[in-house]
């Protein structure tokens, strides 16, 4: 039996064809584009942009520092990718609610707008908990007038009157809704969930994160609509 296989024969039988080839190329540069946003993010949120070097995410994801510029080219450019990325995952995760609310109004009583509205608000708690590095990354960059800041301020407010719409719906058949504008139960929904976000050791307990993300939603919940 012949165990040794000439080179020619073992190229040809595990060699791709080009196309091959350039799809899996294809493929793993994006596999690397998505592992150096993900690794950017957790950075950017917990350091902020200015403590964060492009040296310190090509080190968090295990390669060099040129490889980051080949696919992005500078530290901004990453961080336009991240919170693009970010407030795209809010928007669809959100704006289907109200979209589909909103359309269904003429045919729905007050009450159905009011339980659109509660779900919501919900989902957006739920994504805020599970996804704490989206919460710091904002909170890192609100803390100075830039060019970052400004982004994240009209994703937030167009996010913010794409809802609101659904709101009034909402308040309509809601009395726990009337002693809030639109505004202030924004604020308010802000403030009650990324308080923990920011500050994780307060109050800290020794369950799981899943069990303590459900009661924290629970008592924001409770909050804003008893």
């Amino acid at each position: 039996m012949t165990e040794n296989v000439s080179t020619a024969a073992l190229g040809s039988v595990t060699s791709s064809p080009p196309r091959a080839r350039g799809k899996r190329s294809s493929q793993d540069a994006m596999a690397t584009q998505e592992a150096i946003l993900d690794a950017a993010l957790l950075l950017f949120a917990e350091r902020g942009y200015d403590g964060t070097s492009l040296r310190d995410i090509a080190a968090n994801v295990g390669i060099s520092h040129g490889i980051i510029r080949h696919h992005f080219g500078s530290k901004m450019a990453i961080w336009e990718k991240v919170a693009t990325k970010v407030f795209e995952f809010f928007r669809s995760s959100l704006l289907p609610l109200t979209e589909v609310a909103i359309e269904n109004s003429a045919a729905e009583s007050g009450e159905e707008a009011f339980q659109a509205f509660q779900t919501l608000v919900s989902t957006f708690i739920r994504i805020s908990l599970d996804k704490p590095e989206y919460a710091r990354l904002f909170v890192q960059e609100t803390r100075q007038e830039n060019e970052r800041s400004r982004f994240c301020a009209e994703q937030f407010m167009a996010l913010h009157n794409a809802i609101g719409e659904l709101f009034l719906e909402a308040q309509t058949a809601s009395e726990i809704l009337t002693k809030y504008t639109n505004d202030s139960f924004f604020y308010a929904l802000l403030s009650l969930t990324y308080f923990k976000i920011l500050h994780p050791t307060l109050g800290a307990r020794s369950i799981s994160a899943e069990v303590e993300n459900q009661e924290m939603h629970d008592f924001i919940v409770s909050v804003l609509f008893h």
